[in-house]
């Protein structure tokens, strides 16, 4: 189901579910995309909400991760889409670490 008027996806899934259906697997590149209770939350909440449903993700929630966008840049801080580009990448250097391999 293409998006319409918003990109959360409780109202699409609710309205499978309405007409009977089970949702059984959904796949998806973004935490939004399995459960509108991370939509628009910050990453503290979000990393919360991923340990807490833990058991879904690998066999309910399939996520095929996508480093290009995502809620992960609007989850850094609040208000993060009304800063300027110059500091998006400031707050994005306070925050992304690179991986040491371990």
């Amino acid at each position: 189901m293409c998006k319409t008027t918003t990109s959360n996806k409780a109202s699409r899934l609710k309205s499978i579910e309405e007409k009977g259906y089970k949702i059984v697997l959904l796949g998806g590149d973004n935490l939004d995309d399995f459960d509108s209770v991370v939509y628009h939350k910050l990453n503290i909440d979000r990393r919360t909400h991923v340990k807490d449903m833990k058991d879904k993700y690998g066999t309910k929630f399939i996520i095929l991760p996508n480093p290009e966008y995502g809620g992960f840049d609007s989850g850094i801080v609040d208000g993060y889409y009304k800063l300027s580009t110059r500091e998006k990448i400031e707050i994005r250097k306070k925050v992304i670490k690179p991986w040491d391999g371990k």
